[in-house]
């Protein structure tokens, strides 16, 4: 079976010769790309668009910027023929340039036939989803989309097994192992991937480490790496003579050409580690981002968190920017956005992730509690030091003022505005060391007295007066459904009801809340970290 389709130009009759062999099943696929089959006037509709087309691409190759490109749609795809949605990756890092192995003898008003049995051929007779290359460009010069998904978009093709993720497939229509390269197509190659390499930021004097991910019978075998320059010829990476002798003859023409058309871009974008271990406050190592600008000049850069929060700012003139950024204050988790920019350079943009570091704190006492991580969440937020320097006394009983300080300590941390007291609530906290965090919630009306001018500061917390100062610190609200039993008709209820529907308890049992029972230090870790993780996951916090 022939690997490459073969195009004949107007035929009706197929003649073949077998020598040396003996078949009992012969296949052949034809197929009718020039519209034989179609109505006179269907096909003197043809002969117009390809005459227009001729009149309006002899300057392609001189143009400046984006060039002129015979669309899908123009140069007559059926986009029935095509299945599934296009796959993009991440980034375009190089080019591959082929031959489509055709004759080289067509005329302009058949090369749009030509492309419309190459994209036939693959979806039809090798079941592709659509045309294998991205690009295709003919002797005179015309550039014909390819595979459909946008043509300044890092669209997945199927030219070069194992490294068609991130390339750009440029296919030249023609033979270029017997037929020479005009210069109107190395100049029209030239002129869109200089346009490519622009969008982007791809160096044409670069080169670039690509990871094979071939199968089967490979040049290179999946998983080893390669090092070649942003744009090289089929044959380099595949078991093939593609883009023929000629054709990749013409390569080092052409990088010339791309260099000469002084495009302005961002190249090889780096961000280093891409995923870091973060404190409350601190990064566990400064993240470094560079990339080289081309040519030399001012640029800009932003990190944002993933809701665009701008957390750094900087900018810099130059061939090449460097930037560190060692966090700050109040460290979220989760994905941020980088971006240089400068000129009319496509920006470089990019992401990078902070996790939260599992943090083992001091305590000697905890490493069999339930609460253990929670415990930590605390102890590395700076809201507690432990009962001792090596101890947390997780079963412990946790007194009012204790949790008011707690508390008080945990919304600091979490940018939630506390109220700065004008007066002295209470009367039997005057000596305590919690006194100042007791008169600001007191102040908020977070937290109330156990009498009339009195807190009962060494008393201990009830779970349902817990369940009430965390409703009224974080403004939760109940949403109808009653989770428990056994507070029914309290004046806790809705507190925690309202905790509960947040996520930040599951009760004493699966029905019961114990509303009048003590809270253990544990338990109030629990509840203190639950509450940084919803309102910090929920964007609220801050």
């Amino acid at each position: 079976r022939s690997g490459e389709p073969t195009w004949v130009g107007e035929a009706r009759w197929l003649q073949v010769s077998v020598t040396g062999a003996a078949f009992d099943d012969v296949q052949v696929d034809l197929i009718d790309s020039m519209g034989l089959s179609r109505s006179v006037l269907g096909r003197a509709g043809d002969a117009i668009r390809s005459a227009w087309r001729g009149g309006t691409t002899g300057d392609v190759a001189q143009a400046k910027g984006e060039p002129a490109v015979v669309t899908r749609s123009q140069w007559g795809a059926d986009e029935s023929l095509r299945s599934g949605r296009p796959s993009y990756a991440r980034q375009a890092s190089y080019a591959v340039l082929h031959h489509t192995v055709n004759t080289n003898d067509y005329t302009r008003a058949q090369a749009a036939g030509i492309v419309r049995g190459i994209y036939a051929y693959h979806t039809q007779s090798r079941g592709w989803s659509d045309i294998g290359y991205n690009v295709l460009v003919d002797r005179f010069g015309t550039i014909y989309e390819g595979r459909a998904g946008g043509l300044t978009r890092a669209v997945i093709g199927a030219h070069t097994l194992g490294f068609n993720t991130g390339s750009i497939g440029v296919a030249m229509i023609g033979n270029y192992d017997t037929g020479s390269v005009t210069s109107a197509t190395r100049s029209a190659v030239a002129h869109l991937l200089a346009w490519k390499f622009a969008i982007h930021g791809i160096d044409p004097k670069g080169t670039v480490d690509i990871t094979s991910a071939c199968t089967g019978t490979c040049k290179h075998p999946r998983g080893s790496v390669v090092t070649m320059p942003t744009l090289f010829g089929h044959r380099d990476v595949g078991q093939t003579s593609c883009p023929g002798a000629n054709g990749y003859a013409a390569l080092p023409g052409i990088r010339t050409a791309i260099r000469a058309q002084e495009i302005d871009i961002f190249a090889n974008a780096v961000v280093s580690p891409d995923t870091v271990g973060a404190t409350a406050d601190a990064l566990a190592s400064p993240v470094s981002f560079s990339v080289d600008v081309i040519p030399a000049g001012d640029w800009a850069f932003v990190v944002k968190y993933d809701d665009g929060t701008v957390v750094h700012q900087q900018s810099g003139t130059g061939g090449r920017a460097e930037v560190t950024w060692k966090g700050g204050a109040n460290l979220r988790t989760g994905r941020y956005w980088y971006k240089f920019t400068g000129g009319q350079r496509t920006p470089a943009i990019g992401t990078f992730s902070v996790e939260r570091l599992a943090y083992d704190p001091p305590f000697s006492d905890d490493d069999t509690s339930v609460h253990a991580d929670n415990i930590a969440t605390l102890y590395e937020r700076g809201v507690t030091l432990g009962c001792t320097a090596t101890t947390f006394c997780p079963t412990h009983t946790v007194q009012r003022a204790q949790m008011a300080s707690f508390l008080h300590r945990t919304m600091d941390n979490l940018i939630v505005p506390t109220p700065t007291p004008t007066r002295d609530w209470f009367a039997d906290d005057n000596r305590s060391v919690h006194q100042d965090a007791i008169n600001s919630l007191a102040e908020g009306r977070i937290v109330s007295g156990c009498t009339e001018g009195a807190f009962c500061p060494t008393r201990n917390a009830i779970r349902g007066d817990v369940a009430i100062w965390l409703a009224s610190a974080f403004d939760l609200q109940p949403r109808g459904t009653d989770h428990f039993t056994d507070d029914d008709g309290t004046s806790y209820e809705a507190a925690i009801n309202a905790l509960a529907d947040a996520g930040l308890t599951q009760g004493c049992t699966a029905t019961t809340y114990c509303p009048d029972e003590s809270t253990s230090r544990g338990q109030m870790a629990s509840f203190l970290a639950r509450a940084i993780d919803t309102l910090e996951s929920s964007g609220l916090a801050g």
